[in-house]
């Protein structure tokens, strides 16, 4: 949980080891199973999460992830995604650290019209993707946080 709205950041403060808590979700509308053989994955900062949770399933997808984020104190599950793609010949995984290089365009990919996009992160980067990527064989979810 990111400490940013009010109600967050009273969460945050007030919460304590071993508090019980009720977790809802998920939430969203990614069915990777039914895509391609071939698919591509970009997520930007907490736009991880359901690409980490379809990986525990043992995809037999050939999978290139692109996840970008804001600074090093922002990346989670880095190892678990490094260490996946070690054992998974058929998974690659790109890192996209904003604060050393530029966000990730559309015009570094090379994308086969047979290849399924997963996209899923800040709105403004949705629209990005959205904008520029091949309409056919394109699903997205995009988040927002309030400031």
């Amino acid at each position: 949980m990111k400490a940013i709205g009010d109600y967050t950041k009273e969460v945050y403060n007030l919460i304590q080891v071993h508090t019980e808590v009720a977790v809802d979700g998920p939430y969203g509308h990614f069915d990777f199973g039914n895509g391609n053989a071939q698919q591509l994955w970009i997520a930007g900062g907490m736009g991880i999460t359901p690409f980490l949770a379809y990986l525990h399933t043992k995809p037999d997808k050939k999978i290139d992830l692109y996840y970008s984020f804001h600074g090093q104190d922002n990346v989670i599950y880095k190892d678990f995604l490094e260490d996946y793609a070690q054992a998974n010949d058929h998974f690659t995984v790109t890192f996209i650290d904003t604060t050393q290089r530029n966000r990730l365009s559309v015009d570094e990919l090379s994308i086969s019209p047979q290849t399924s996009i997963y996209i899923c992160g800040p709105e403004k980067m949705i629209k990005h993707f959205k904008s520029a990527a091949p309409k056919k064989n394109v699903q997205w979810e995009a988040f927002s946080f309030r400031s």
